[in-house]
């Protein structure tokens, strides 16, 4: 019995140490403009997301950490603006460089499919600068159609096209072979696509953005029903969301209008010509910011509506699901002040 639990001991202690000495990925970096600050890299890895601030001096930077499957890290700018997205898992030696303002045009090496990746979205570089998502969705939706063994087009398709939860995304993401979906890739996705988010208790208080870069406190409990409205630049269907929300009874209904762009800069450009008057805000970590964690953000665009007491009643990425249980309780309370 002694010798066996010896033997245990041994495998468990060989099984160990192969884990601890499995070699980490790294990400060198050079940014031509030189700067000295803080980075921030973001990546899932198992069941959690990694978040951690890396320090550039005179541009240059390495990101290390574990990822024993195929995971994205994203890297963000001091002021949470992307500068690029590299796909790494454990071993990977990555090197990245060139104009943090152009990161479509970065030049990658190091790995097969960061070459290939990159290769695509230098050659649509301009595109996607301008964000014209309908040549860029088209190029995506090409490329996935042409390439549905290739790992690259799940890449494409979570990272880059506009939105991968819409009808036409979530037709292209069938036509991806499962062998080339890796869960850390699609992780985000799948909860979207099959998951249908509970509604929680309570609404906290909101730490956000507002115009002319002021922090202001949001409290989504005062004694109106509130709507959530999370949004970023790219989602395409906004404006049609817009007009929906201002169909709502003012009287009875508050819109809490909240950009999660990590890169707000535009922000402003997009909201002028929504010709409405609630407030505007913007969460300066974008969807991993400290005051939404709270609500498990899963894509964008994305709604939370609660009542006058700032219990939720609707949590989720359908804005008619929202705006049918705004309509519903602002109903109750007119019904109830005519009494």
């Amino acid at each position: 019995m002694k010798k066996s639990i010896h033997y245990l001991f041994a495998i468990l202690l060989t099984l160990a140490v192969a884990a601890c000495s499995e070699k980490p990925f790294k990400i060198d970096g050079k940014l031509s403009d030189g700067a000295t600050q803080n980075l921030r890299a973001i990546y899932l890895t198992g069941d959690s997301i990694h978040s951690e601030w890396v320090p550039a001096v005179n541009g240059q930077f390495s990101i290390s950490g574990q990822s024993d499957s195929l995971t994205v890290v994203y890297i963000y700018s001091s002021q949470m603006k992307e500068l690029a997205h590299i796909a790494v898992e454990n071993g990977d030696e990555i090197q990245m460089e060139g104009n943090p303002a152009e990161r479509y045009a970065l030049r990658v090496k190091g790995s097969e499919l960061n070459e290939e990746w990159y290769g695509f979205l230098n050659r649509h570089a301009a595109d996607f600068a301008a964000g014209n998502t309908e040549k860029t969705d088209k190029a995506i939706a090409e490329f996935v159609k042409g390439n549905p063994d290739n790992v690259l087009s799940t890449l494409l398709l979570t990272c880059d096209y506009s939105d991968c939860t819409s009808a036409e995304g979530r037709k292209l993401m069938e036509g991806i072979s499962e062998n080339v979906r890796p869960r850390l890739l699609t992780a985000l996705y799948d909860g979207i696509a099959t998951h249908k988010t509970p509604a929680r208790k309570r609404l906290t208080t909101l730490s956000l953005r507002g115009q002319g870069d002021t922090l202001r406190t949001v409290k989504p409990d005062k004694g109106k029903v509130a709507i959530l409205f999370l949004w970023k630049k790219r989602n395409r269907d906004r404006f049609t969301i817009v007009k929906q929300l201002k169909a709502l009874p003012k009287a009875y209904v508050d819109v809490i209008d909240i950009c999660i762009d990590a890169d707000t800069i535009g922000w402003w450009n997009v909201i002028r010509n929504d010709s409405v008057r609630w407030p505007h805000y913007k969460a300066p970590g974008g969807p991993v910011d400290r005051s939404l964690e709270p609500y498990d953000i899963k894509g964008s665009p994305f709604f939370v509506v609660a009542d006058t007491a700032g219990n939720e009643l609707y949590r989720g990425n359908s804005a008619d699901e929202a705006c049918r249980k705004a309509n519903e309780k602002a109903l109750s309370l007119s019904k109830g002040k005519k009494k």
